[in-house]
């Protein structure tokens, strides 16, 4: 199963196909990446080690998706994939392995430790709120306990007036944080 995604003039704006079944780049932190699969949230596009488009989306590793409609028997990792926009090949450093699968869930691209690239921000079901830098790297200072299930994208913004990113997002329960 391959997903088309238009991305910017880099790829001279024609769909490009992006690699769900291709050898993962160095730096990945999950073993179960034969098949990077999508998972029940949506993908993000933003520039997060550069000028080219980056898509970033919440997937699965194969024995983690037999895991979840079969029996927990099966060794897997649900994770955070980020693919080079121009190429449609997963970036270096990821796939990134995460607490549990990110239902509901759409990734959020800001730069939360101000280094001047953007990160990578999502939830999941197990009560945390993941930040993976441009190379894959959890970013100092996460993840985020939330106490609960987060749905939905991060939003983020610069509320305060303070040039950096404030982050706003909601667990299933309703409780704005």
């Amino acid at each position: 199963a391959s997903w088309v995604f238009v991305t910017d003039i880099h790829a001279l704006g024609l769909p490009l196909t992006l690699n769900w079944l291709a050898a993962v780049g160095p730096g990945s932190n999950s073993d179960d990446t034969a098949a990077v699969l999508s998972a029940f949230g949506g993908p993000a596009v933003g520039r997060i080690g550069g000028r080219v488009l980056d898509v970033a989306a919440p997937t699965s590793g194969a024995g983690r998706a037999l895991d979840t409609l079969i029996t927990n028997d099966q060794d897997g990792d649900p994770h955070l994939t980020v693919w080079n926009g121009r190429t449609g090949a997963i970036r270096s450093g990821f796939p990134r392995a995460t607490a549990d699968i990110a239902f509901f869930v759409t990734p959020s691209i800001v730069d939360v430790d101000a280094d001047g690239y953007n990160d990578v921000v999502a939830g999941n079901g197990l009560q945390t709120l993941d930040a993976f830098s441009r190379d894959g790297r959890s970013v100092p200072g996460w993840p985020k306990l939330t106490m609960g299930w987060t749905v939905g994208t991060p939003g983020s913004g610069d509320w305060d007036g303070d040039g950096r990113a404030e982050l706003a997002v909601v667990r299933r329960a309703g409780v704005l944080m």
